[in-house]
């Protein structure tokens, strides 16, 4: 709150109320380890835990998770490996 980075958590009616809400963007994660003194090694992208059993729409989903999980501010997941400074 004190640097306004991220966003609030809002409950809003509409798509983007939809079980997810992505507080940090890849971009205000980076500030806010900048803004604790943390010296970013690497960032990665992370993909989704989809179920063994696979039909034909769950193996496309997985490519196209794969694929995103590439570009980390696409991905699942953001993996920061940072140190301290």
């Amino acid at each position: 709150m004190r640097f306004n980075i991220g966003r609030l958590i809002e409950h809003a009616e509409g798509p983007q109320s939809l079980d997810h809400v992505r507080v940090f963007t890849l971009r205000a994660l980076k500030k806010l380890l900048e803004l604790h003194n943390f010296k970013i090694l690497e960032i990665k992208g992370s993909t989704a835990q989809l179920p063994k059993r696979r039909s034909l729409l769950l193996k496309l989903l997985s490519f196209a998770d794969r694929f995103l999980a590439l570009f980390p501010s696409l991905s699942y997941r953001i993996i920061v490996t940072a140190e301290k400074t």
